[in-house]
């Protein structure tokens, strides 16, 4: 009866897993296609782009805000942009900026792949 209980919790626990929305390298956008638009002068600013079954693109303004230094996901108190510079991505899905603190400026970095998903085509905050 305990192996029949962990089998079922194993295989609830891989359902669960498998249907969490988040992690758009996982579903099919290439990480080594991975851009970040820094110039404040594009009409695409604060943008990720990839190339997912086709190019694809999120503003993350909408997405990640920064509190007292540090890059979150806020969709609420978003637009980070107006007080990070200097930001890049890497191949593994880090965002990476100098944010104003509040009390100057500090390295502030957050893994995109924790909250941006892959559904329905589109990739979207979480």
């Amino acid at each position: 009866m305990v192996q029949l209980s962990s089998a079922l919790l194993a295989s609830i626990l891989v359902a669960v897993t498998s249907a969490r929305p988040n992690g758009f390298i996982n579903h099919g956008c290439n990480r080594n296609s991975l851009r970040y638009e820094n110039n404040p002068d594009s009409s695409n600013y604060g943008y990720l782009s990839a190339a997912c079954d086709r190019p694809r693109s999120i503003n993350l303004n909408v997405c990640i805000a920064n509190n007292n230094g540090m890059l979150v996901w806020d969709t609420v108190k978003h637009s980070f942009t107006k007080s990070c510079s200097n930001c890049s991505v890497n191949n593994t899905a880090i965002l990476a900026c100098k944010c104003n603190s509040g009390n100057g400026v500090r390295d502030a970095a957050i893994n995109l792949n924790d909250g941006i998903a892959f559904q329905f085509g589109q990739m979207t905050c979480n």
